[in-house]
C-alpha cells in the first residue's frame, strides 16, 4: 500500500510491520484514514492538518504496530 500525496487521520510512525502474505517484515509507518490501515511505507505520509491532537504518534523503534487483537488463546477440552 502507498499513498505519498494523500492526507490521513492518524500516522503510527516507525513500529515494525509484519505481514506474511505481503513478504513483509521491517520498520515502516502506518497511515490510518476512516479508522482503517490505508497505507504502509516509510516516511511519506502526511496527516491532515486539524486531526485530533497527538494523531502523530511515534513508535518506540522495532516494537510491533498493532491493532486490538482478538483472544489469541488456544481452548482445548
Amino acid at each position: 500500500m502507498s499513498g505519498a500525496g494523500m492526507m490521513y487521520d492518524m500516522v503510527l510512525r516507525g513500529g515494525r510491520v509484519v505481514d506474511p502474505g505481503a513478504g513483509r517484515d521491517e520498520v515502516a509507518d502506518v497511515a490510518f484514514a476512516g479508522g482503517v490501515v490505508a497505507a504502509v511505507g516509510a516516511g511519506q505520509f502526511r496527516r491532515v492538518p486539524g486531526a485530533r491532537h497527538g494523531a502523530q504518534p511515534d513508535a518506540d523503534p522495532g516494537l510491533p504496530a498493532c491493532g486490538p487483537c482478538g483472544d489469541l488463546r488456544v481452548l482445548q477440552d
